[in-house]
Formats: structure tokens, C-alpha cells, sequence
């Protein structure tokens, strides 16, 4: 394979190869574009998914404070009146009740022993029951005494049934500021879910509460709407005195992979990157046929039976010649003044410089000017001359000469 066979192949390759880079360059930045738009579809939401379900957990805490803080007159009741009477606390209780529908019962315990407890219908079986050995434990009464606050536990299994979360408020008389004992009071959890519209989630969402602030300990969870199986959920803390509770939330299909009308995106990107690969190929093939054009001129000019060189504008020096204009003038030739030289040329008077030719009228024909060639003999030569313009640094002048012996 001759080396401009060779050559032709790696400008061939080399133009294909661009080809593909900008190709791959293409396809790579519409699928990055593609996946961080997703990203940010995914991520706009989760924020309002977290947004809702911060608003959602906020709700439920701030009823859960609301029932219990209607209690608190009840215990300033009692520490005033420590001896009070089961008619006198039943008559307190059932106006607290009204006040606070998410209340299941109140009790009265001197000393962690419920004495009194209102509605006592369905609840005789919580008369007696000693709560320090029951559901509160060592660590909340050392809180519930250290604070003087509410201290919450549950949610826990009731003794007269079904499921509920208790507030225990401390009671310290006004007098001797001794200990009394808690006003306990258990909220129904049935009527809290169904009142902060946890039991009305949509089908599509997938909804839990949790004593774990972990979405895969399906143990800790005591309220779910849905499968309860969470892969990436949102998620909101309940922050209650005694109990620390976390909110999950997640759509049932998971986080979405696209946004909304994908394809139109997508179809858009696709356009795109089918059009810019077009205009490169387009600019590419331009540059072969410009490529090829120059090998034909410089073939042409390699192969041509009359001389021609090629020189510098500016500074008159020669930048290439081809066989013949070498073969003719040899080195001699090497600046453009060389063809002005008057002790060659019969005339009696100077001839007019090429230089001063091109400049009047960028172009010259048909010049017959006596030569000293490279044979050491005076031969007549036929000159034409063209100036073209490249750029302002690089005017160029293409000079034929023809031998006319």
C-alpha cells in the first residue's frame, strides 16, 4: 500500500472517528439530561410528599397535646382538692369528655392506683389497677417526677380492650407539695387515626406509624394503611414526652422514573441529538469534499506541464514550487523579484515590477519577461500572476511561467 493510499485511510478513519465521538458526546449528554431531569422530578416529589406528611404529623400531635391539655384543669383540681369525691370528679370528667372526643377514659390514681375512672361503663376492669406495674415503666415515672409533665406511653394493650395511648399528668398537692399520684387519661387511637384522616389515605399511598424510627422493623409498626414493606419512604418524627413515634409514607409503586409525559421530553432529545448528528455529518462531508477538492488542485499542480509557484504576497518569498518551476528556474527563483530583473530583458527601460502589477489589478496575463534559468541560459518566459486572499496574513500568488522555446 503506497503511502498515499495509507494516508487517505487514516484521513478516512479519522473523519469517522470524529463522527462517533460526537456522536457518542450526543447520545451521552441527552441521556445525562434525560436522568437528571428524572432526578429532579423524583426529588420535587418527595419534597411535597415530605411536605404532606410533616403537615400530616403535625396534625396528629397537635391533637393528641389538645385532649391532653383540657386534663390539666382536672389536675389543678386535685391538687387543691386532693380527697375529692368520686360524684365531684365524675361531674369534671364528663365535661372533659365533651371537650376532648379523642378521650376514651380518665382515671384518677393516688399513687398509681386507679381509684376513680369515668366512663366507668366498659372500663371496671381499670378500678384497682396499680400502673407503675402495668404500663409505666421505672424510666417514666423518674421523668414523669424530674419534668412534672406529661409523660406519654403506648401505644399499649388496655385492660378493659382494644388499644390506646396513655397521658399520665403528676399531681403534687398545692399545699405540701408532696406527690400525689397521676390523673391518667387514655386516648382512643381508633377515633385519633380516623379524626386526623389516617384511615382515609388514598389507595396509591402507602402509610405507617412506628415506635422505630427504622421502615423495614414491621414489629414497631401499630398503624398501617397499606403493605406495610417500605423501601425508600419519606419520613416525619413525633416527638411526645415518653414516646417517640415516626411517621413513613410512600407511594405503593414506588418513586416515579420519569416525569410526567416522558416521551415528549424524550422525543424532544431524540430530535435534537438526530439534527446536531446530521449538521456534523454535513460539516464533516463538507470538509471531505473540501479535502478532495485540495488533493485534485495539488495533484493538478504537482502534474502540471507549465511552471507554478507559489509565494508570499507580503514578503515576495517563494512557499512552493511545483517540478517544472523547479526544473526551470531552480533556486533562483526563491523571491518573486527575481522575475523583475532588467539585465535579462532587451527593453531599454526598467520593466514594470509583478508586485506593482498585482496591486493595481490583483492579476496579471500573458508577460513575456527574459529569464536567467537553471540551465545558466537566458530563455524567454511567458508569466501570468493571480493574488488570492486567505485572511489578512496569508495573500498568497500563484505565478505560471511557460517556457516559449
Amino acid at each position: 500500500m503506497t503511502a498515499s493510499l495509507v494516508n487517505r485511510w487514516r484521513f478516512q478513519a479519522s473523519i469517522w472517528l470524529v463522527r462517533l465521538v460526537a456522536l457518542i458526546i450526543l447520545v451521552s449528554v441527552a441521556l445525562a439530561y434525560d436522568r437528571t431531569a428524572t432526578e429532579r422530578y423524583r426529588n420535587d416529589v418527595r419534597q411535597t410528599w415530605q411536605a404532606e406528611l410533616d403537615e400530616r404529623a403535625l396534625r396528629i400531635q397537635a391533637t393528641i397535646l389538645q385532649n391532653i391539655q383540657t386534663v390539666w384543669g382536672l389536675a389543678a383540681n386535685v391538687a387543691v382538692e386532693p380527697d375529692i369525691g368520686g360524684a365531684r370528679f365524675r361531674e369534671l370528667a364528663s365535661v372533659i369528655i365533651e371537650l376532648a372526643p379523642q378521650l376514651k377514659n380518665i382515671g384518677l390514681a393516688p399513687d398509681f392506683v386507679i381509684r376513680h375512672i369515668h366512663p366507668l361503663a366498659g372500663n371496671e376492669k381499670a378500678l384497682g389497677l396499680d400502673i407503675s406495674r402495668q404500663s409505666l415503666s421505672a424510666a417514666d415515672i423518674r421523668l414523669l417526677q424530674a419534668r412534672r409533665d406529661v409523660v406519654f406511653t403506648g401505644p399499649i394493650q388496655l385492660v378493659q380492650g382494644g388499644t390506646g395511648l396513655a397521658g399520665r399528668i403528676p399531681i403534687y398537692t398545692r399545699d405540701t407539695n408532696r406527690f400525689w399520684g397521676v390523673v391518667s387519661v387514655i386516648l382512643d387511637l381508633e377515633k385519633l387515626y380516623r379524626d386526623t384522616g389516617l384511615t382515609a389515605v388514598a389507595p396509591e399511598r402507602r402509610l405507617a406509624l412506628s415506635k422505630s424510627a427504622d421502615p423495614s422493623d414491621r414489629n414497631a409498626m401499630f398503624f398501617t394503611a397499606g403493605t406495610p414493606s417500605f423501601s425508600d419512604p419519606v419520613s416525619s418524627a413525633l416527638s411526645l414526652q415518653g414516646a417517640e413515634w415516626t411517621l413513613f409514607a410512600e407511594p405503593v409503586d414506588g418513586w416515579p422514573n420519569h416525569p410526567e409525559s416522558p416521551w415528549l421530553v424524550r422525543t424532544a432529545l431524540t430530535t435534537v441529538v438526530v439534527i446536531t448528528a446530521a449538521l456534523v455529518f454535513w460539516l464533516t462531508n463538507l470538509f471531505v469534499r473540501e479535502q478532495n477538492m485540495q488533493r485534485r488542485l495539488w495533484g493538478l499542480f504537482e502534474l502540471a506541464p507549465v511552471g507554478i509557484g507559489l509565494y508570499d504576497a507580503r514578503s515576495g518569498r517563494r512557499l512552493r514550487g511545483n517540478p517544472t518551476h523547479l526544473a526551470c528556474f531552480g533556486d533562483a527563483a526563491a523571491e518573486l523579484t527575481f522575475f523583475d530583473r532588467s539585465e535579462f530583458n532587451a527593453q531599454s527601460r526598467e520593466p514594470i515590477p509583478i508586485a506593482r502589477l498585482l496591486a493595481e489589478n490583483g492579476r496579471f496575463s500573458s508577460i513575456e519577461r527574459q529569464c536567467l534559468c537553471a540551465d545558466d541560459k537566458v530563455r524567454p518566459i511567458l508569466l501570468s500572476g493571480l493574488e488570492l486572499s486567505k485572511g489578512k496574513r496569508d495573500d498568497v500568488v500563484w505565478l505560471i511561467s511557460e517556457d516559449l522555446t
